[in-house]
């Protein structure tokens, strides 16, 4: 009987000792899931704010990425404007060229006067005055229609030497406008690229939790 009890006894002893042991093993299995699943969680969360940072950064490029174009077409309007400058600087050359040589021409050109010596109604020969005066007339008359065109040809040349000077100031000023728009661009080219970098940086993070 004896032995009986003591067979039994220790059977649910080492009954009980395996519901203790399967009992920590449980509650430790249940505190592993509790942690594994925290882990979890941070890791979602992790990489949903890492998610997050990367939408905005990508934004940012897109943002500087529309400034660049935007600075870029600027630059083709300015480029435009300057060839456009230039061939109007060089019909403009031409034409005061051809000025020059009008003017020239006008000026060198002698006065010739032919004077009717003989009278048409009597047929007698005019007198000296009176050749003098016709003579002294057509000379006034000449000179005075050579002055005017000699005016009117310096009047336009300084006209088309005036555009020329104002055309090749404003390409000037395109001229430095194009660079201080190309140090704009290559600034945000640099901050693009860096961006880049943080971008995959945070991508190679992500992947590594």
């Amino acid at each position: 009987l004896v032995t009986s009890y003591t067979a039994k006894k220790e059977e649910k002893q080492q009954e009980r000792a395996r519901i203790i042991s399967g009992g920590e093993v449980a509650e430790k299995k249940r505190q592993l899931a509790e942690v594994q699943g925290e882990i979890l969680r941070l890791q979602n969360e992790h990489r949903a704010e890492v998610s997050n940072k990367i939408d905005t950064k990508r934004s940012d490029n897109g943002d500087i990425h529309r400034k660049i174009s935007s600075l870029q077409n600027e630059i083709l309007v300015n480029q435009s404007t300057i060839k456009r400058n230039q061939n109007e600087i060089a019909a403009g050359e031409n034409e005061a060229e051809k000025l020059r040589k009008e003017w020239h021409d006008v000026n060198d050109n002698p006065f010739a006067h032919t004077p009717e010596c003989v009278c048409p109604t009597c047929g007698q020969d005019l007198p000296e005055e009176q050749l003098t005066k016709a003579r002294e007339k057509a000379e006034a008359a000449f000179n005075l229609e050579k002055a005017q065109k000699l005016e009117a040809i310096s009047a336009k040349g300084k006209q088309v030497k005036s555009n020329i000077e104002k055309r090749r100031d404003e390409n000037t000023s395109l001229e430095n406008s194009i660079a201080g728009i190309q140090a704009q661009i290559d600034m945000l080219e640099e901050q693009s690229a860096d961006i880049v970098i943080q971008i995959n940086d945070m991508m190679q993070t992500s992947r590594d939790i």
